[in-house]
């Protein structure tokens, strides 16, 4: 099981030709990084030296992640809550770059209490984190909401998350092909592909940014029905990659092709989730069905980081299989995972931040490119939605949602993203996508705040004939919360 050792992600990789991991075309990626020989001739320090040392750093570690955990506590109060809405911050990447910071600060040398000896403990603690978010996200679709969304809300999504992961992933291949990263197509693929999902999902916290925007109900529900839906589209993109491109030194004596890879990690979601259904329905409601939840998660996360899965799309399909069959314990459960959510991707900013290397200037030249990328992707993708639609009222309430739409800022989901690809695969593009995603998300909060109050109503591009889009009808997301009929 690979170890998310920054370390050796920054350091100079060397990525072999990959190959067909099974007849239908599975890729196995091979990333060997090389490291400097020890020097013999360094005089070695005494064992007094070496112990005192080795003291400090448990002693630094210790402290450091007793604040993380101390703020990210204090982060999830309520009062903390409320007073960044009345600053009008939208997401947590925002709200937790203190924790980003920190990262930062304690992976300086003159701190050092996030090593790679550190981080590298940390794995553990980490694919649980990935595979918490997973389950969380899974759990709020609720399958039997699905067909009560507008009609024409699925071509939408469609569109506006597919064009941003296509713009993104061919703008960074051209460049990482520049600059000479991700050396090798299969491996430019794979990165471009990573950074790609990561750029075309957007933060559902944002949604109270468009209260001042003065939308139509059914604008609302679009809005939020794209902004919901595109985490779905995410995790899928991510179960495939994970299927197919097999990271260096996974599998050891199994040669699977990519089909059967993709069918063992939905049998593996499908299986945990339904034994901790089962499981679940047997223990008392408080601290032991928490402590139950809790080791759920923990064997979802452990399987998947064992046969070198993603815990997020693992996460995933456990979450959907618990919130989606039948139990009078659904309600909790939904309470226990939200609690637990905002700690967990602060956490999860700490190792971000860990993992950042801003002395890279790949990265920042990486940061505008995705950006623009990102933007230019969401509003191709809206055009042709709107002239997709087959009557005027309906562009008319796709084109009115147009600023929301394409300036949705990125969220914390799109950090996992970077993050969970970080700790499978060993690439010398992987440092440069958190740089991109985690300045991408500051950017992009910035221009939702100045782009979202500008949503006008002009007309939309000329549509096309057919039917209508959003009804007028008092509908509800997959998580099952309702938008209210038209205005």
């Amino acid at each position: 099981m690979p170890a998310v050792d920054a370390g050796a992600v920054t350091d100079a990789t060397v990525e072999s030709a990959t190959t067909p991991a099974g007849a239908d075309g599975g890729v196995a990626s091979s990333d060997a990084s090389t490291t400097a020989p020890t020097r013999a001739s360094e005089p070695s320090r005494p064992a007094e030296a070496t112990a005192g040392q080795r003291t400090g750093l448990v002693i630094r570690a210790i402290l450091g992640l007793l604040a993380a955990v101390v703020l990210a506590w204090i982060a999830t109060h309520p009062r903390v809550r409320r007073f960044e809405e009345r600053l009008g911050i939208a997401q947590v990447v925002t709200a937790g770059f203190p924790f980003v910071l920190l990262g930062l600060l304690g992976r300086n040398p003159s701190v050092g209490f996030l090593t790679d000896e550190v981080l590298e403990h940390l794995t553990p603690l980490l694919y649980f984190a990935l595979g918490w978010i997973g389950t969380w996200t899974g759990f709020r679709f609720d399958l039997r909401m699905a067909d009560q969304m507008a009609e024409g809300s699925a071509r939408v999504v469609t569109l506006v998350t597919t064009a941003p992961l296509l713009v993104v992933g061919l703008v960074a291949a051209a460049l990482f092909w520049l600059v000479g990263v991700s050396t090798g197509p299969q491996a430019l693929l794979r990165d471009a592909l990573t950074i790609g999902i990561a750029g075309a999902l957007a933060e559902p916290a944002a949604m109270h940014l468009l209260e001042r925007a003065n939308l139509s109900a059914r604008a609302l529900h679009l809005v939020r029905s794209v902004t919901f839906t595109d985490a779905i589209a995410a995790v899928a993109a991510l179960g495939l990659l994970g299927a197919y491109y097999r990271p260096a030194g996974a599998d050891p004596g199994w040669n699977l092709p990519g089909t059967i890879w993709l069918f063992v990690t939905l049998g593996m979601g499908v299986a945990v989730g339904a034994l901790g259904w089962f499981a679940l329905a047997r223990v008392r409601a408080g601290a032991e069905e928490v402590a139950m939840l809790l080791g759920i998660v923990a064997l979802a996360a452990g399987m998947a980081a064992y046969l070198d899965f993603s815990p997020i799309v693992v996460g995933f399909i456990v979450g959907l299989v618990l919130g989606n069959l039948p139990g009078e314990n659904r309600e909790r459960l939904g309470q226990s995972l939200e609690r637990l959510e905002r700690p967990t991707y602060l956490l999860l900013l700490l190792v971000a931040g860990a993992l950042w290397d801003v002395s890279d200037w790949r990265g920042w030249l990486l940061l505008p490119c995705f950006v623009l990328a990102r933007l230019a992707g969401r509003w191709l993708g809206l055009v042709a939605a709107a002239r997709a639609e087959h009557t005027h009222t309906a562009a008319s309430t796709l084109w009115s949602a147009r600023n929301a739409l394409v300036a949705a800022p990125l969220g914390a989901f799109s950090v996992a993203v970077v993050v969970n690809a970080q700790s499978l695969y060993r690439s010398e593009a992987m440092p440069l996508l958190v740089t991109a995603v985690i300045g991408g998300a500051f950017v992009t909060e910035l221009l939702a705040q100045w782009l979202v109050p500008r949503s006008g109503h002009e007309g939309p591009p000329t549509p096309s004939s057919g039917a209508v889009l959003a009804g007028g009808a008092e509908t509800t997301l997959p998580d099952g919360s309702p938008t209210g009929g038209a205005r």
